[in-house]
């Protein structure tokens, strides 16, 4: 598959530059060649090299000078805003200067024969037309409907209008009738952290979707792509391409047209959230705890309960470690729990087990699974009469699954199911005669990019999904707890974390899972009790027999976490210098 790209300027951004060496190191794929669109900066203008390559600044020309000026202040903080020269990123494929000629563009995909032009220079192709094109012109759109220039544009409308995601689409531009094709789509958490944080990771994961999305053809599973057809005009013509430029809604020029008013307004708002970040850092404390549903899981699919969705729940007593991520099993009647167990002054966490007794009534927790390393996530599991746990082990690069030798209390490793690979929350179960494991990775989406492996054994070997990650959506991606059945059709729990980490539980189902094919529809969303005493956050839901477990947070500002927090960046760095 041969992919040409257009860009504005020899020197580019660096996540476009990380966009083409992706695509030059996919397997299946062949740069044909980077076109320079615009005004270009030539490899020996000691003002291009000294001024642009290596430094993060924007270069928008439009809007009012407030608009640039915050744009530039911000791009200077965002390592992917950084310039870069783009040749350096494709070394050995041509880089030729079309300075905005059209009919040297034509030229250049008339003689390479590229089969998809990837188009990273807004306003450069104008009614150009390359019906030869096989796959189309692919671009980035931004918004939910595609209504912002640039990714800082739409950043900036989410801070001014309060709003908790960004999504940002790589879609193939409508051919004749046809409608835009969305390619690849990201939903981010867009009030958690820094406006500059935020700016690198949504262009650091849309890096990779031009590569995914050439990967997904090569492997002829790019179903989307089936969507619609080019030849859908009558007479069997083509109709132009048009304007690659995406045409702004009125939100994008409202926002573009920001003035002093709204810029003096936007840095109010980042100063409030900067210190909003810093009493959260250093003295706000998560205190979950868990809690029991007197009813089956899927229950809560179309049980009212309270305001919240939530019925009553017989919480834990509360105790001074955090407990966490619940999974039970009941023998001879009697409920045993799983949980992490988690002690702020270690920063560690481990697996401990509950017994409820002949009343309502839980005994002390018992540390079962201790490890060098942080755990949680206790997910359990029946097997051929026996039980199994597969904790949370990132840290430990692996996903291992342990076997109960005397259950609760006594553990051996039965497996390592996945090596090399960062999984959060692996979620294990069996659906149509095979084995699926859903998790997210730590190394890049923790909490928005879903991935799937699947095995015809429980032992293995275990492959990942051809479409891995399968879905980025930081509202319904990590999983929250037991897949279940209702009705014939399969639900699983994901967490929201638009707002807050483990903010609120989405149930999904599932439509489609095959080893080439995922797609999944959020049903329910549930969220924490507002009157209960664990109104922060909800992130479990799982099923032990007819109940249901769950788990929900409260945060509360205590000064002594400053002091432990002092005290284990002290203790990290002493272990940093020891080393």
């Amino acid at each position: 598959m041969r992919v040409a790209i257009a860009v504005e300027n020899r020197f580019v951004q660096q996540w476009i530059a990380d966009c083409v060496r992706k695509l030059k190191l996919q397997d299946g794929v062949e740069l044909a060649g980077v076109l320079i669109a615009g005004e270009s900066a030539e490899a020996g203008d000691g003002k291009s090299r000294g001024e642009s390559k290596g430094k993060n600044t924007s270069k928008s020309k439009s809007g009012p000078f407030g608009y640039r000026w915050l744009e530039r202040r911000i791009s200077r903080r965002c390592p992917a805003m950084r310039r870069t020269d783009v040749a350096e990123a494709a070394p050995g494929v041509p880089v030729p200067e079309t300075r905005g000629d059209g009919e040297a563009a034509k030229r250049f995909i008339a003689d390479r024969k590229p089969d998809v032009l990837l188009n990273l220079a807004p306003g450069f192709l104008g009614e150009a037309s390359f019906p030869e094109l096989r796959y189309g012109i692919w671009r980035f759109d931004y918004g939910p409907e595609g209504g912002f220039r640039t990714g800082f544009e739409m950043l900036l409308a989410g801070l001014l209008r309060k709003r908790e995601t960004a999504t940002i689409r790589l879609i193939r531009a409508r051919r004749g009738q046809q409608a835009d094709v969305v390619l690849k789509q990201g939903t981010f958490a867009a009030s958690q952290h820094s406006f500059a944080s935020r700016m690198d990771q949504i262009h650091r994961f849309a890096s990779e979707w031009p590569a995914y999305a050439c990967r997904d053809i090569v492997r002829g599973n790019a179903v989307y792509l089936d969507q619609a057809s080019a030849e859908i005009v009558e007479d069997g013509r083509t109709d132009p391409v048009p304007s690659m430029t995406p045409k702004p809604g009125r939100a994008s020029s409202s926002v573009h047209a920001a003035g002093g008013a709204a810029v003096v307004r936007a840095l109010v708002l980042l100063a409030r959230d900067k210190a909003k970040r810093f009493l959260t850092r250093w003295f706000v404390a998560e205190h979950w705890n868990v809690g029991i549903v007197d009813r089956p899981i899927e229950s809560f699919l179309d049980e009212p309960g309270s305001e919240s969705g939530m019925p009553e729940v017989d919480w834990l007593p509360k105790r001074p470690q955090f407990m966490a991520d619940p999974f039970g099993v009941q023998i001879d009647g009697r409920l045993h729990l799983l949980v992490e167990e988690y002690d702020y002054a270690s920063g560690k966490g481990v697996i401990s087990s509950i017994r409820r007794g002949d009343e309502p009534v839980f005994g002390p927790e018992r540390t079962v699974l201790n490890l060098p390393f942080h755990m949680s996530y206790p997910y359990l599991l029946r097997h051929e009469g026996e039980i199994y746990c597969i904790p949370e082990t990132y840290q430990a690069k692996e996903v291992a699954l342990y076997k109960a030798i005397r259950f609760p209390n006594e553990w051996e490793k039965a497996a390592t199911l996945i090596e090399g690979f960062q999984a959060v929350d692996a979620t294990p179960f069996r659906h149509d005669g095979r084995w699926w494991l859903l998790c997210t990775d730590e190394q890049t989406g923790w909490n928005s990019h879903l991935y799937i492996w699947h095995a015809d054994d429980l032992l293995g070997p275990w492959r990942p999904h051809e479409m891995n990650p399968v879905k980025m959506d930081v509202r319904s991606a990590r999983p929250a707890g037991t897949p279940f059945y209702s009705r014939g059709e399969l639900f699983r729990p994901a967490q929201d974390c638009s707002r807050t980490y483990g903010g609120a539980v989405v149930l999904n189902r599932i439509r489609t899972l095959t080893p080439r094919e995922f797609a999944e529809e959020p049903v329910r969303r549930l969220a924490p009790d507002p009157r209960g005493p664990y109104r922060d956050g909800l992130h479990t839901l799982s099923a032990a027999g007819g109940l249901t477990l769950i788990d929900s947070k409260r945060e509360s500002i205590y000064f002594k976490v400053f002091m432990i927090r002092v005290v284990s960046i002290l203790k990290g760095k002493l272990r940093i210098d020891a080393g």
